[in-house]
């Protein structure tokens, strides 16, 4: 409506700049990301693992029902961290048990676990290796399904971190 304004009195409104809001922003970057998805069957799988009703599907796809849309994105990649995980885990013959802080941040969150997660030394050294391992993945490593779900999961924590700030 304020470009429509500014069009129409372009002499009154010459210094005049419309931008959007983070909340606008935001819901066009989920647009964008719904429009990227299109044609994966991601829509299928949302509905059918209950995450969102198939009434719902389009607006959560072009990012109009933002608080939907938003759980959708959160809970997906909540999926695609755990499958990237596994699989880090699964080829680096990672083993969990040296990391008793990690199932401890895990179990009960907060402030000083985390911090004895920070300090760790072999703990930084798998988080860079799983990190490695991911840039690995987007770079095509595990084929271009891995790949596709990695660029997927990076749009949807530009969203996340975002709207941190």
């Amino acid at each position: 409506m304020a470009l429509s304004v500014v069009w129409h009195r372009p002499d009154e409104f010459q210094n005049v700049t419309v931008h959007l809001g983070a909340f606008h922003t935001i819901c066009a970057f989920m647009g964008a990301i719904g429009k990227m998805m299109g044609g994966s069957d991601y829509e299928e799988v949302i509905i059918h693992s209950g995450i969102c009703a198939s009434g719902s599907i389009d607006q959560v796809m072009n990012g109009k029902h933002f608080n939907c849309a938003l759980r959708v994105h959160q809970r997906m990649l909540a999926v695609v961290e755990r499958l990237l995980l596994q699989v880090f885990v699964e080829q680096k013959h990672v083993d969990k048990a040296p990391f008793p802080e990690l199932s401890k941040l895990a179990e009960s969150p907060d402030a000083s676990k985390l911090c004895d997660v920070i300090s760790n030394s072999a703990i930084f050294k798998l988080l860079t290796d799983y990190a490695g391992f991911v840039g690995g993945v987007r770079d095509g490593d595990l084929g271009k399904t891995a790949q596709f779900w990695v660029q997927y999961r990076d749009c949807v924590w530009d969203v996340m971190l975002f709207m941190l700030r």
